[in-house]
């Protein structure tokens, strides 16, 4: 088959292992079959539309041919139209459908498609997972589920008292930098720190200039702000992770979400050699539904 590739993306492929680019040339062939098929239920829809135009003008014809219209006639157009009307709501459903499966579709191809081109090809190598006995998509795929979860739980754990303090700490000497006076020993006219316009806070059109000496109050009592934050740090929880014990958990789960990703795409594969539809996630991670990794 003659796969509809642009150059750039036929250089791309020209340069990906042999398995990627029969993978994506085969992507594109379904998806140009899925658009053509699009564009058969649009015909046929529109071929409902003008019979069901056709249909009501006959009716008004015979309402308006004869003083007494052939009531039997009309009723026969009437069912004629309620048909029509009932398979163009069938055929817009399809092409609906139709058309979400081949957006989907032309997506997932276009992110595949657009990863490639962001990698040094010949770093890629073909990798073939290994399966555990009972593996099944629907079994991987909650595995993948129950990883983001936990991984969601890691990310929302509150951090330990140590760290907060440390960034309270931060966050207080930045204001306080700002606010912090000079004092210039040339000048003999007016104050030497320029306090007045650390102080002040004018209204310029819809916007303030200054903060009214609030950089300037964190500067003088930087030690008390900072002591009185440190009174509302909580005591760590059990649950409390440090910055390195985060990392280290989120790390850990997406090496192990990665492997059920290839596993999962392998699966799907199998499916669709014995005709079986699977519809692959979208945000399934581009390397391991091609089946490659970067060495």
């Amino acid at each position: 088959m003659l796969h509809n590739l642009n150059s750039t993306t036929e250089q791309v492929l020209a340069q990906a292992p042999k398995s990627v680019r029969k993978f994506i040339e085969d992507r594109i062939d379904a998806d140009t079959a899925m658009n053509a098929g699009v564009g058969a239920l649009h015909d046929q829809v529109m071929e409902r539309v003008s019979s069901i135009e056709n249909i009501k003008r006959e009716i008004n014809h015979l309402l308006r041919s004869t003083p007494r219209a052939d009531e039997s006639r009309v009723d026969e157009q009437r069912k004629k139209l309620e048909l029509k009307q009932e398979e163009l709501k069938r055929y817009r459903a399809s092409q609906a459908a139709a058309n979400d499966k081949w957006s989907a579709s032309q997506r997932l191809t276009d992110r595949l498609i657009s990863w490639l081109r962001e990698q040094n090809l010949s770093n890629l190598k073909v990798v073939e997972p290994k399966l555990k006995k009972g593996d099944t998509i629907e079994s991987v795929r909650a595995e993948i589920e129950r990883l983001d979860l936990d991984a969601e739980h890691v990310r929302r754990a509150p951090r330990n008292r140590t760290a907060l303090i440390r960034e309270i700490s931060a966050s207080v000497d930045a204001i306080a930098e700002q606010g912090a006076p000079g004092i210039d020993p040339r000048i003999r006219d007016r104050d030497p720190t320029d306090l007045s316009n650390l102080l002040s806070m004018q209204l310029n059109g819809d916007s303030f200039i200054g903060d009214g000496g609030t950089a300037f109050f964190a500067w003088l009592m930087k030690d008390e702000i900072k002591a009185r934050l440190v009174e509302l740090v909580p005591a760590d929880g059990p649950d409390v992770l440090t910055d390195e014990q985060r990392l280290s958990s989120l790390t850990q789960i997406g090496v192990e979400r990665l492997r059920l990703e290839y596993v999962e795409e392998r699966l799907i594969r199998r499916a669709e050699a014995e005709d079986r539809v699977v519809v692959r996630r979208e945000e399934a991670s581009a390397c391991a539904i091609l089946q490659v990794e970067v060495s």
